[in-house]
Order: structure tokens, then C-alpha cells, then sequence
């Protein structure tokens, strides 16, 4: 009986740990190099800059927009003001598998890095892929389509 309460026990804190969200600094990095994430789309990714400095961030629909920074076809994702900061919660999973690509469309944020990457690898609960129809055409937040 004790090993199986263990086991649940390691279960349950694994199950925890896969929910906490990643936490990124949306900002122009350093070294010029963009986020890159794998992951099962079960963890949130939470991008967060301060009021005070100017960013946003774009749902790049194709690879070849994001390579050349070219927002002509974006989604901007809505942004929250919490505690100070401006925040952007993405659920990769809701997407599906496959790349998901972000962007900084203010200045030349994107030309210096400010981009990301996430390669949903597939997981345990497939989610339905991001289609034309799904996605908005122009502004506002990329919304994953109905369950069915």
C-alpha cells in the first residue's frame, strides 16, 4: 500500500510540475539569438515585459514570415497588464502539434531576435491544428478552433 501511495505521490507533483508555466522575458535578447522551445503542449508559456517599455507580440502564421520578420499576414495576441507587466499566455497545445512562431513587430525587435519558436511535439491529448478558418485575418488573438 505505501508504494502506491508514493507512486501517486510522484504522480501527482510530475503532473504539477508539467502545469507550471514557463516564464519568458519578452525582450530584444542579447546575443541576437531567438527562444527555441520543444515541448509536449502541455505547459503554458507566459511572455512578460514591463509597462513601461514598448513591445507586442504577433502569431506568425508561416515559417517564412517569421525568417524574414514579415508581419503582412499576423495575428497580434492580446496582452493583460498584471502586476507592472504586460502579459501574454500562449497554451501551445491548443494549437496542435507541429511549429508555432511569435514575434515582436515594434522596430526592429524581430530583425534583433526578439522572436519564438515552439516546436509542440505530440503529446499524450492531440489537439486540432490551426486553419485559415480558425485563425483571424488580421488583428486580435489566434484562436484555437472548436472541439468537436
Amino acid at each position: 500500500m505505501s508504494k502506491l501511495i508514493v507512486a501517486l505521490a510522484l504522480v501527482a507533483s510530475t503532473a504539477v510540475a508539467q502545469t507550471d508555466p514557463l516564464v519568458i522575458e519578452w525582450v530584444v535578447p542579447k546575443d541576437g539569438k531567438p527562444w527555441e522551445l520543444t515541448q509536449d503542449g502541455d505547459q503554458l508559456v507566459t511572455l512578460e515585459w514591463p509597462t513601461s517599455t514598448f513591445h507586442n507580440v504577433h502569431f506568425m502564421r508561416t515559417k517564412e514570415a517569421y525568417d524574414a520578420c514579415d508581419f503582412t499576414d499576423t495575428a497580434e495576441v492580446d496582452s493583460k497588464v498584471v502586476d507592472g507587466n504586460n502579459v501574454v499566455v500562449i497554451d501551445p497545445g491548443s494549437y496542435g502539434f507541429g511549429s508555432l512562431y511569435f514575434a515582436c513587430e515594434i522596430g526592429r525587435h524581430c530583425q534583433a531576435g526578439q522572436k519564438l519558436h515552439i516546436t509542440v511535439a505530440q503529446g499524450t491529448t492531440p489537439a486540432p491544428s490551426v486553419t485559415e478558418e480558425t485563425l483571424p485575418p488580421s488583428a486580435g488573438s489566434p484562436t484555437p478552433p472548436p472541439a468537436s
